[in-house]
């Protein structure tokens, strides 16, 4: 009888996972993020205590909020994979995104006449939200390496632009790009 060899996983190979896992727990902890992060602020602005009045305002404009969120970080590609390696970029439009909801929440909450909604709390969730997300993006960025699906590239391209394609698609490489042959 022979022994059997005790199979131990490779430490790297458990860290991996796919596109659709990264992008599934990106948006769920967005979302979840950014409406803790609200609700931080409002206990930060009213020190510790949650006013009926007020935050009834945020629990009526909640929905409207997530979906804002959604589709901003959407339209910044913040759920893009091949700008998740570019850690400075993304910095920039999660800022930009939360400047860009922010805006678009104060103005919803006037459409609907939500005027409960304190503005001082719009203020200190940008800060909030801005840091929890970005924290959030980089620990993501550092614990886990997303094996992308590798695709083969054939290169057609005059002499001019052929070094140059070249190069770029070899900088990509991370991407899963892998350049098979190029004719001119």
């Amino acid at each position: 009888m022979m022994a059997r060899k005790k199979h131990t996983p490779n430490f790297q190979s458990k860290r991996k996972t796919t596109r659709i896992k990264w992008q599934i727990l990106t948006v769920s902890l967005d979302l979840i993020l950014l409406n803790v992060s609200i609700i931080l602020a409002f206990l930060i602005r009213f020190t510790g205590n949650l006013p009926k009045f007020n935050f009834s305002a945020y629990l009526d404009l909640a929905l409207w909020i997530t979906i804002i969120f959604a589709i901003t970080y959407y339209v910044y590609e913040l759920y893009d994979i091949e700008r998740y390696f570019d850690w400075t970029g993304t910095l920039a439009r999660i800022l930009q995104a939360n400047f860009l909801a922010i805006f678009l929440i104060i103005a919803l909450s006037f459409i609907l006449r939500v005027f409960a909604f304190p503005r001082s709390v719009y203020v200190i969730s940008y800060f909030l939200i801005s840091g929890s997300i970005a924290l959030f993006r980089y620990l993501i960025s550092s614990l886990f390496s997303l094996e992308l699906p590798k695709e083969n590239i054939l290169l057609i391209s005059g002499e001019a632009k052929l070094a140059a394609l070249s190069r770029e698609i070899k900088e990509k490489e991370h991407l899963g790009l892998i350049l098979k042959k190029s004719i001119q």
